[in-house]
C-alpha cells in the first residue's frame, strides 16, 4: 500500500515539473532578428537587430548574440567568433508585455577563402523567468542570413568561381615569302648580228659538196684505172 502512494507521489511530482516546465517554454519571448544591409564585403562592420517582445511573463537575459557561418570555397565551412553581450551576474530585464530592440554588432572576417554568396548564423540566449534561479539556453538555426526578407550575400572577389575555359580559334598562321633560293641562268649564246658565222665554224654550199663528191669519185676512179693497167 506503502509503495502504491508512493509511485503515486512521484508521478504526480514528475506531472506537476513538467506542466510548469511546458508552461515556462510556451512562454517564452518572440525574436525577429534582421541584419541592417543586405550586400556586405570582406571586413565590413554589420549590425543585427534583434526584436524581443514579451507576454505575462518577465525574463532576465545573461547572454545572448549570434554566431556566424560562410561557405569556404573548399566546399567547408568556416565558424566565426560570437558576437553579442554577455550580461554576466547583471542580466538585462526584459518585463511583461514589453518590446524592446536589441542592435549586435558584428564584423565580417577578412578571409580571401570565402565564398562569395549567402550565409547563414545561429542565434543564442541564455534566458530565465524572473524570480527563479536556472537560465536554461535556447538556440535557433542555423538559418539563412536576411535583411527584411532578402538574403544577405557577401561578396569576396577571389571567390567567385573560375569561368570554364572556352577553345579560343586557332590562329591562321600568316604566311611568310621564303626566301627565293639563287638560281643559276645559263649564259646565252651570243647572236651574230652581222649575218657571218664564227671563225672557227666551217659551212659548205650544196655546190661545194657536189664538187668534193666529184673529185674523190674521180680520184677513185682514176686509181683504179693505173692498178688496171699495172696488172696487164
Amino acid at each position: 500500500m506503502m509503495k502504491k502512494k508512493l509511485l503515486s507521489i512521484a508521478i504526480l511530482s514528475w506531472f506537476i515539473l513538467f506542466a510548469q516546465t511546458s508552461i515556462v517554454s510556451a512562454q517564452l519571448p518572440n525574436f525577429n532578428l534582421y541584419f541592417n544591409s543586405r550586400f556586405y564585403d570582406l571586413g565590413s562592420p554589420g549590425m543585427v537587430i534583434l526584436d524581443i517582445q514579451t507576454f505575462d511573463v518577465a525574463f532576465d537575459i545573461s547572454r545572448i548574440g549570434i554566431t556566424l557561418y560562410f561557405p569556404k570555397t573548399d566546399g567547408t565551412i568556416f565558424e566565426t567568433e560570437f558576437f553579442g553581450e554577455n550580461y554576466g551576474e547583471t542580466p538585462l530585464q526584459i518585463p511583461t508585455d514589453n518590446k524592446t530592440s536589441l542592435p549586435i554588432g558584428f564584423k565580417i572576417p577578412e578571409r580571401t577563402d570565402l565564398k562569395s554568396g549567402y550565409f547563414s548564423y545561429l542565434f543564442e540566449v541564455d534566458i530565465r523567468p524572473q524570480n527563479t534561479t536556472t537560465y536554461s539556453h535556447e538556440t535557433y538555426g542555423p538559418e539563412e542570413a536576411t535583411s527584411y526578407g532578402e538574403y544577405c550575400i557577401i561578396f569576396n572577389p577571389e571567390g567567385f568561381p573560375s569561368p570554364d575555359p572556352t577553345s579560343e580559334p586557332t590562329p591562321t598562321p600568316v604566311p611568310t615569302n621564303p626566301t627565293p633560293i639563287p638560281t643559276s641562268t645559263p649564259t646565252p649564246t651570243p647572236e651574230n648580228t652581222d649575218g657571218n658565222q664564227p671563225e672557227d665554224t666551217i659551212v659548205l654550199t650544196v655546190t661545194e659538196v657536189a664538187l668534193i663528191v666529184t673529185i674523190v669519185i674521180a680520184v677513185v676512179l682514176g686509181t683504179i684505172a693505173v692498178w688496171a693497167l699495172k696488172r696487164k
